[in-house]
């Protein structure tokens, strides 16, 4: 049983990418790891139902986010257009944050979603990216654009090697500087990497496979600790790291064992971060 005293759960953006986006089944591996916590991610190609985006936000569901896809290539009128189309599918849901990332938010896109009641987050970027790397630009982007912050532990692990080869440098640094201006960090994103022979084998791993999870869980204990302790952590591990975005037909019973294996390797995550914590 989930016995953390912050919400903790999945990101199903893997559910929805590799196995099925049945709301039905997504809340069963909800039940079934003890999770408090989730994140969708909005697929552009499959415009999901309110129901699907809904799920059961009830009593054991303490937050929620939604992962919104990018707006930079719009117009502003097309950015508008798809922001009241998509305010209109989320209508009735509860979601305690949108999470954007710094190259794609924009003031007219908050404006947008702030005015219908959605509030955007910005989350750290990884090293792959332009922008939002490293703390100082990062916390000046929440600033400007007066956001909430995500922390991506991962990805902040990521630049934190590169730069200044401490694990957890910038997480801290990031967590230090946004709670010194006042800004609210709505949640965090945690898994780890893959390491074979030297080589990234994959960037976002679980928990119970990140070769980098000690790093990882004392990053995360920092901010945590920054923010009272109370801070809502989505798991951001493939737990479907072996099924490719491919989906084939699978019976109810394959389908039924895989949500059992990644229930499985969820509550797992759960009690590490509890033990860490």
């Amino acid at each position: 049983m989930n016995k953390l005293t912050f919400p903790c759960g999945p990101s199903l953006g893997w559910f929805d990418a590799k196995l099925t986006n049945s709301a039905v089944d997504q809340r069963v591996v909800l039940e079934e790891s003890g999770s408090t916590a989730f994140e969708k991610c909005w697929d552009k190609q499959r415009i999901p139902s309110t129901q699907a985006l809904g799920l059961d936000l009830s009593n054991e569901i303490a937050f929620a986010s939604l992962h919104l896809p990018g707006f930079a290539e719009l117009t502003p009128e097309e950015r508008a257009a798809n922001i009241s189309n998509m305010c209109a599918v989320l209508q009735g849901t509860k979601y305690n944050a949108l999470t954007l990332h710094p190259d794609e938010i924009t003031a007219d896109v908050c404006a947008q979603f702030s005015k219908r009641g959605y509030h955007v987050s910005v989350e750290n970027m990884d090293r792959a990216k332009t922008i939002g790397r490293l703390p100082e630009e990062f916390i000046e982007i929440c600033r400007v654009v007066e956001r909430p912050a995500v922390i991506d532990v991962q990805h902040a692990y990521e630049n934190s090697m590169d730069k200044y080869g401490n694990p957890t440098r910038v997480a801290q640094e990031i967590a230090y500087g946004l709670a010194q201006q006042g800004i609210k960090l709505t949640h965090l994103h945690v898994s780890g990497e893959l390491l074979k022979g030297g080589k990234q084998l994959e960037v976002h791993s679980s928990l119970t496979s990140a070769t980098n999870r000690v790093a990882i869980l004392d990053a995360v204990r920092l901010v945590q600790k920054e923010f009272g302790g109370q801070v809502p952590i989505i798991l951001e591990g493939d737990y479907f790291s072996d099924l490719s975005y491919e989906i084939p037909k699978r019976t109810k019973g394959e389908i039924a064992d895989l949500i059992a294996r990644a229930a499985s390797d969820l509550e797992k995550q759960i009690d590490i971060i509890g033990n860490a914590t």
